[in-house]
């Protein structure tokens, strides 16, 4: 399997796996493009900063990560 079928293959299995675990709800995404849109950052940094400071701390985003990771299946997750 060349880099690119396996670069597809693997988004593919993120994407099923983040729409399945309900990463991608409307009551996700939807509070986080009004934050974007009135905090208007510059750069990602100030967005990030902006964030982190505000929304979640990096603990959250891990907890949110290791939530996401522990969706996907371990016979999928070692795919290669």
């Amino acid at each position: 399997m060349n880099i690119q079928n396996t670069l597809v293959t693997h988004e593919a299995i993120l994407n099923q796996y983040y729409n399945k675990g309900g990463f991608n709800h409307v009551d996700r995404i939807g509070p986080m493009m009004r934050m974007i849109k009135e905090v208007k950052p510059a750069t990602m940094r100030d967005w990030k900063d902006w964030y982190l400071a505000n929304i979640l701390s990096p603990h959250a985003l891990e907890q949110l990560a290791s939530d996401f990771t522990n969706s996907i299946p371990k016979k999928i997750s070692n795919y290669t």
